[in-house]
């Protein structure tokens, strides 16, 4: 039986690939090897991880947490013609080959929605919206609460490329500032620990108070 040793990486996953195309039997210490690689790659692909970590982007006046560092992208879009264009920040997090996503977004309405009927009506704008983009399939919808902000949960899916998506997504109002919080995955790559974790991270600070949002302990390594 050829001999798998580690010394050499190439060597290695030559190993492995022959292991996985029936070349040859893998030995015990290599087929547990290649099981805890394949453990802790899914673990952190559905976001099972334990070292998540607090950001809180400039100027967003919020704080979630993620399991790795996000990147940020912008776009804008013009709902009132005679007004500026609304800049959205997009603070994403991907997890393996596009498995599962985190998403925290924000932008700055061109007016405070003065009161319950007008905060509705903004509120089902963004989730209608966010399901059109997608031409999505509306499975629940329902109001939520943070703190004494006013939100939105809509859960939905759509299809990509052949393949089926699965999102939770929650909306709040802070003022004229509306955050958009997201959770994209495969259908079979889901995890509601994982979802549930990031949504309950979220902290929301009102624009006017000048107090930095409520520090939250890290879990130990």
């Amino acid at each position: 039986m050829p001999r798998i040793t580690n010394s050499n990486p190439l060597r290695l996953l030559t190993g492995i690939l022959l292991v996985m195309t029936g070349g040859i039997v893998a030995p015990p210490v290599l087929k547990a090897r290649v099981a805890a690689q394949e453990t802790a790659r899914d673990t952190e692909e559905r976001g099972l991880t334990d070292d998540w970590e607090t950001f809180r982007p400039a100027g967003m006046e919020a704080g979630f947490q993620m399991p790795k560092a996000p990147k940020l992208r912008k776009r804008t879009f013009t709902p009132v013609a005679s007004e500026p264009p609304i800049v959205v920040r997009l603070h994403s997090c991907v997890l393996g080959d596009g498995d599962m996503m985190f998403v925290a977004g924000w932008h700055d309405l061109h007016q405070v929605p003065k009161n319950a009927r007008m905060q509705k009506d903004v509120l089902d704008g963004a989730v209608r919206t966010s399901v059109a983009n997608v031409m999505g399939s509306r499975s629940d919808e329902k109001p939520v609460k943070l703190e004494r902000y006013p939100g939105r949960q809509v859960s939905y899916r759509f299809t990509a490329a052949k393949q089926i998506y699965r999102v939770i997504e929650r909306v709040y109002l802070v003022g004229a500032r509306q955050y958009q919080f997201r959770v994209l995955a495969k259908v079979n790559k889901y995890n509601p620990e994982a979802a549930e974790r990031f949504f309950e991270s979220v902290e929301l600070l009102d624009p006017d108070n000048d107090l930095p949002p409520r520090p939250r302990n890290r879990k130990p390594k």
